[in-house]
């Protein structure tokens, strides 16, 4: 129906069928009957930031801006399922970033680490380490610390002496 990087000069309602929205080809989402898509494009006047294709057959409601703008001026209650919508799909982003961040939070902080040694000529304290890395990251310093004492544990890093230096 659309594809990624289009114009997003319409938006569509699903009256029938199903759609499946994909971004870099991988689906990310299924939206069926009375749900609606391209609607972020449209109100940003920016490139769509997903395909869509119907995986059965689907019958959709297209609106340009102009039907849109109108459509929001005269039905109250189509605004409110537009910003549930974006809502929703807003918090499902920001779950994902949190899974990714978690997931990548050792290759973060060595990163960080790794940036916090160039300053210091390789020779750095680890507790100013853990806070300057907490900092650059908006994590918590035990946080920080216990990511640093598993990559001590995998030997990706390794401390000196009884000074606590990287």
């Amino acid at each position: 129906i659309v594809s990624e990087g289009d114009d997003g000069t319409l938006m569509y309602m699903i009256r029938s069928g199903t759609v499946e929205v994909q971004v870099n080809g991988v689906p990310v989402e299924e939206i069926s009957d009375g749900g609606i898509f391209g609607e972020m494009a449209l109100l940003s006047k920016s490139p769509r930031s997903a395909s869509a294709k119907a995986v059965k057959e689907t019958t959709v409601i297209v609106f340009n801006r102009k039907q849109f703008m109108n459509l929001l001026k005269t039905r109250g209650e189509i605004v409110l399922k537009i910003i549930e919508v974006l809502i929703q799909r807003l918090k499902e982003s920001n779950d994902t970033i949190n899974k990714l961040i978690q997931k990548n939070q050792k290759a973060l902080v060595f990163d960080s680490l790794s940036k916090w040694l160039q300053v210091k000529d390789n020779d750095a304290n680890i507790l100013l380490a853990s806070e300057w890395v907490s900092r650059q990251l908006g994590m918590k310093v035990r946080e920080t610390e216990a990511v640093i004492r598993q990559l001590v544990m995998m030997n990706l890093i390794s401390l000196r002496g009884n000074s606590g230096s990287l």
